[in-house]
């Protein structure tokens, strides 16, 4: 029977996904607090589907797969896996749902400055009316990346009335009915002029890091809000906080940052209109979920002998393979 185990802290979510495909082989689930302790049973696994993957599960000599369980494979070894012919494949499609939920829940929270109403003012007996609060309807929203996360954020702002900007590399043939305006990464500044809301979706890479910087920030001719979902170091932090001071944008919700834990002695949190969140815009019962589906089917593919370059469903679900 082969050794399967999920180096990340997932559950019956998970478990529901994968049993549509393994119904009595359960895999063994280690925590991310637990790895160091319990490394025996993961260098006697087979497949690890990963979520954490350090250095020295390339001890194992049993290792044949590694399927992760997030998109990016910036974190793995990939040159010493393809040495050692260990085939390595990667999650597509599990997290844009869940995403742009959270960023319309920071849409909404933000317009009608919800933050001011919770509890103290009800506490208070304060009920006077909020002249800022608005609706998002008509509202210009520019979304960095047209990944699975930023499409979808664009499908939802468009049921809410947002005019939708996307900016990315356009695919050949792509059609997308919910974008008012497709930019080009080279036309951003145009992109991002006018807009209420700016969502940044762009995946970490060379030509990515820093990318969101003064150069953006002096270019907006509004007031917008800037809310971050995609990877710490996309945006300047340093030239986020100096925009905020000088009132270049109105606030941000971040659920990304530079250094994950941030500090919380870090000025940043002290400044007027900002929020945050624990990289958490993805993770939700449905994305685990979904997680265990793919596993389940690439791990399937890979026993039989039918790992493919990539199974991808209509609904954008499905695998990648990497190696």
């Amino acid at each position: 029977m082969v050794e399967v185990c999920v180096t990340w802290d997932v559950g019956k979510p998970f478990l529901d996904g994968y049993s549509r495909f393994f119904k009595e082989k359960i895999p063994v689930i280690i925590k991310k607090n637990e790895i160091h302790r319990k490394k025996e049973e993961i260098l006697n696994s087979e497949i690890i589907v990963r979520g954490v993957f350090i250095p020295e599960f390339l001890k194992s000599n049993k290792l044949r797969l590694v399927h992760s369980m997030i998109k990016s494979t910036r974190n793995l070894p990939i040159d010493k896996l393809k040495e050692r012919k260990i085939r390595v494949t990667k999650t597509i499609g599990a997290w844009g749902i869940s995403a742009a939920e959270y960023v319309l829940m920071t849409i909404l929270m933000l317009s009608r400055d919800i933050k001011q109403f919770l509890n103290r003012r009800v506490e208070k007996e304060q009920w006077s009316l909020n002249p800022e609060s608005d609706v998002v309807k008509n509202k210009i929203i520019a979304i960095l990346g047209n990944g699975e996360i930023g499409i979808s954020v664009a499908r939802y702002c468009k049921v809410l009335g947002m005019k939708t900007i996307v900016v990315g590399k356009k695919r050949k043939n792509e059609k997308l009915r919910f974008v008012d305006k497709f930019y080009e990464p080279s036309k951003i500044l145009e992109a991002v002029e006018k807009a209420d809301y700016i969502v940044v979706a762009l995946p970490y890479a060379k030509d990515t890091i820093d990318s969101v910087n003064k150069t953006i920030f002096d270019s907006l001719r509004k007031k917008p809000f800037l809310i971050n979902i995609s990877r710490g170091g996309i945006v300047n932090e340093r030239d986020m906080k100096f925009a905020l001071r000088e009132e270049k944008i109105r606030g941000v919700f971040l659920d990304v940052f530079q250094n994950e834990p941030p500090k919380y002695d870090d000025n940043l949190f002290r400044l007027k209109n900002v929020y945050f969140t624990p990289h958490i815009a993805g993770v939700t019962k449905y994305t685990e979920f979904l997680m265990g589906i793919v596993a389940g089917k690439a791990i399937k593919d890979f026993l039989d002998g039918k790992l493919s370059t990539q199974s991808i469903q209509k609904d954008g679900l499905g695998y990648e393979v990497v190696i």
